[in-house]
């Protein structure tokens, strides 16, 4: 069955699993250590917000296993402030992420944060909207990693002040980044 809420919350080690679709009209709250899973898509209707974040320190994950789509005129945050953690944003199972709107990431320093798969699936985070990078604090550049997942860009990537590594771009190469620094992003070798 599907389902429209004005509010979802998937709290810390939270577990949803659905074969219908969730469309969310005000706010997703997303914590850590939390798996969404099944064969539907959760849509973040326009006007609407997603937040990603942590509560504690250490190594920190999110498991996609289902789509996701943030609309055009939806606002989605992932927000790691706390120094020396490892997060994640497993997309897997096949998984498409759909940023059609505003998609910001906020980085504390130090951090090695990415989007990873944990299988041989074809993942994908599709950007037709805005992806932007931030550090949260602190004086080097946090390294925000796409390993393993496709990264199909016809919208706009702000690097801002974080390293990139595409270790996946996808078909769209090279990106079209805002403020583009060759040598704080590198491109997988294969890339076209």
């Amino acid at each position: 069955h599907n389902l429209v809420v004005d509010n979802f919350y998937l709290t810390d080690g939270g577990r949803f699993e659905s074969s219908g679709d969730v469309t969310v009209n005000n706010l997703m709250e997303w914590k850590h250590n939390g798996l969404m899973g099944g064969t539907g898509t959760t849509t973040i209707s326009p006007g609407a917000a997603l937040t990603i974040s942590q509560n504690t320190g250490g190594n920190t994950f999110w498991h996609l296993d289902r789509d996701l789509t943030i609309s055009n005129g939806a606002t989605s945050t992932w927000t790691e402030t706390v120094a020396g953690t490892v997060p994640k944003f497993y997309i897997s199972f096949g998984a498409q992420l759909v940023n059609e709107g505003q998609f910001d990431v906020i980085m504390a320093d130090p951090l090695n944060a990415k989007f990873v798969t944990t299988d041989a699936s074809a993942t994908a985070f599709d950007n037709p909207g805005t992806l932007t990078f931030s550090a949260a604090g602190g004086s080097g550049s946090p390294l925000f990693t796409f390993d393993g997942v496709a990264v199909n860009n016809s919208g706009l990537v702000e690097q801002g002040d974080l390293d990139l590594v595409l270790l996946n771009w996808g078909a769209d190469w090279p990106p079209e980044i805002e403020g583009w620094v060759n040598d704080a992003c590198s491109p997988d070798p294969a890339a076209p």
